[in-house]
């Protein structure tokens, strides 16, 4: 009989600060959905959750007593979090456990004082293969052999490219779920997953231009790999067809091709699927195709989430982000004349070059380009990120506290500016942002699409949306408000 194995998706055991966190329910990821499919493919039992606390683990072992295996799928900011569950499950259930994610990728050795196994990098080839050496050998008893999609040498722990999925096609269509976590979310979370029936799907991997701050070059190469059109809409079919009303795209470069994006835009329109999309883009790629931009609307995408990370070309350019001020300014000016599209714009706090007068600089600029939703994070060097390995070499990491590396705190020793004032510049933004006028005006002329609560008339839809807007703005303000007052007796600084 094949191993029963549950999969479970670690979310943050700290409350999010921001509003785009605040917003979000906490639904199964693509990556352990893709799993899934794989391994029921080869004949496994898979069960899956997303967990918060041990409550939740015991809830879902007791619910499936056969369990054979359980693995966690984390990221740094939860990966403390990740391990505790895993100690708990080996002390009280005794069970061999896995763990997987973009935080053991880069540093499995720690994960392996808490995980039986550790993955590295992609599982769909290196998981089915050591699950079938399991049933025929047993589990492994030398340390090499305890991570797995790995070369090890002297050169230390790389990512074995023989298990990276050279042709994503080949991969079986996930299953759609709006899987919540009932024990971290308000019943109106639930009811608003279930009719907005939002999905979430990738549909490339591999990023070719390596940003000093990020992870994905490294983790899934340089190489960018993709479904082809055929697949994608296909996927939002089967999704459509479950009764998802809104997809939201998780590739970082899901638009790199533009002749996959025009013919995913003829797919839909031939086969006449009514439903809305969302999906991460580069400023520069919207700059550079408007017609093709405004045809992605024609064809249901109604959100788009883009890195503006500063206003300085100086900042902009250390952080090896291959983007110019002027792209994302023409970039913004395309996606405002589209008035169905919900825009999101994420802004970096604290990048290794910056200094006061860009931050100041920078928060003007995402002011005058006014987003819907801003998102304020500070630079956060990610184990496997180049930043993170430049930080590390010149002794300027403060704190190896990963629950710290939220976005949030400043877990570096800046080399231009006082830690104290980076810190309180992130909370300010916030505060300041959303208190426009210019802010409120943009939030009250969006329409939600007709194809999402599609039971309720338009006002209402409109009115619920903006109910939601304002208690997710109140509950923020009084959370920035505290901080900044403590940071006004700490610094000596009036924030009125």
């Amino acid at each position: 009989m094949a191993i029963e194995i549950i999969l479970l998706e670690q979310l943050p055991l700290a409350e999010g600060t921001n509003l785009f966190d605040r917003m979000t329910t906490n639904p199964i990821g693509p990556g352990l959905l893709q799993l899934e499919a794989v391994l029921e493919k080869e004949g496994y039992k898979v069960g899956l959750g997303s967990v918060k606390d041990i409550k939740d683990i015991d809830k879902i072992l007791t619910r499936q007593p056969n369990t054979g295996i359980v693995g966690i799928s984390c990221i740094t900011a939860n990966c403390q979090d990740a391990y505790y569950a895993l100690d708990h499950i080996k002390k009280n259930y005794e069970l061999p456990t896995i763990i997987g994610g973009c935080h053991v990728t880069f540093l499995p050795e720690e994960a392996l004082n808490h995980a039986d196994v550790v993955f590295v990098g992609e599982t769909e080839i290196s998981l089915p293969e050591f699950l079938g050496e399991v049933e025929q050998k047993g589990w492994p008893k030398k340390k090499m052999d305890r991570i797995r999609g790995a070369i090890i040498d002297d050169n230390g722990v790389r990512i074995n490219p023989r298990y990276m999925v050279k042709d994503l096609d080949s991969l079986p269509h996930i299953k759609y779920t709006y899987t919540v976590v009932k024990t971290t979310s308000t019943p109106l979370d639930g009811f608003l997953a279930k009719v907005s029936a939002k999905a979430r799907l990738s549909t490339s991997r591999g990023c070719p231009f390596a940003c000093e701050f990020c992870q994905s070059s490294r983790k899934e190469g340089m190489k960018w790999r993709a479904n082809s059109a055929e697949y994608v809409v296909d996927s939002m079919e089967l999704f459509e067809e479950k009764g998802a009303n809104m997809i939201q795209f998780v590739d970082d470069n899901f638009s790199l091709d533009a002749k996959r994006i025009e013919k995913i835009c003829d797919l839909i329109e031939k086969r006449g699927l009514d439903v809305s999309w969302a999906f991460f883009g580069r400023l520069d790629w919207i700059a550079t195709h408007p017609n093709l931009f405004h045809r992605m609307v024609e064809n249901g995408c109604m959100s788009i989430f883009v890195g503006i990370e500063s206003g300085s070309q100086k900042v902009l350019d250390g952080m090896k982000k291959k983007l110019t001020v002027d792209q994302i300014t023409k970039g913004f000016e395309i996606i405002h004349s589209e008035k169905a599209v919900f825009s999101t714009g994420s802004m970096i706090i604290g990048a290794y070059d910056d200094t006061e007068k860009t931050i100041d600089h920078s928060i003007d600029f995402v002011k005058k380009l006014n987003p819907h939703f801003a998102l304020f994070t500070m630079m956060t060097p990610y184990p496997g990120a180049p930043l993170y390995d430049r930080l590390v070499k010149e002794n300027r990491i403060n704190t190896y506290d990963w629950s710290k590396y939220t976005g949030e705190n400043l877990v570096f020793d800046h080399p231009f500016i006082d830690n104290d004032l980076v810190q309180y510049k992130l909370y300010e933004v916030y505060k300041e942002y959303y208190s426009r006028e210019e802010w409120q005006d943009k939030i009250n002329s969006w329409d939600v699409p007709s194809d999402m609560l599609p039971s309720l008339p338009q006002f209402i839809k409109n009115w619920l949306f903006r109910r939601v807007i304002s208690n997710v703005k109140k509950k923020g303000f009084k959370y920035w408000s505290k901080v900044l007052e403590d940071y006004e007796v700490e610094m000596g600084r009036d924030v009125s």
